[in-house]
């Protein structure tokens, strides 16, 4: 699993870097080997003006699906970063889920149905 960190507006010092790379490896470790790449991008929408505008966007590419894409938005970096990996955490298992769920079934359905030869149909 490949951990990118973009900072767009010069956001993070290298504490934060820390603080994002041991969120992300404790929350996505279990799905380590289902995920591609995690691309976790910082942004300042208002500059130093203040108010609720923290960005914190979250892509991850899972191995053979599709990409998922998380997006927060806060006042404070630090609750910003950590709801959106958090959020991405619930993403992700779920995700991961459906896929296991679906191919369990698929596996299922062909067990289930029986051989059926040529000769005995008629």
């Amino acid at each position: 699993m490949e951990i990118i960190i973009t900072d767009r507006h010069n956001c993070l010092n290298d504490q934060a870097r820390e603080f994002i790379q041991r969120r992300m490896a404790f929350t996505l470790s279990r799905f380590a080997s289902r995920i591609q790449r995690v691309t976790l991008t910082v942004s300042d929408a208002n500059g130093p003006k203040g108010g609720v505008d923290k960005q914190c966007k979250v892509q991850v590419k899972l191995h053979r699906s599709a990409e998922i894409l998380i997006t927060n938005q806060d006042a404070d970096l630090k609750s910003c970063i950590s709801r959106a990996v958090d959020r991405t955490g619930r993403t992700v298992a779920r995700s991961v889920a459906q896929l296991v769920g679906a191919h369990r079934q698929r596996k299922r359905v062909s067990a289930i149905a029986p051989s059926v030869e040529f000769d005995e149909l008629q």
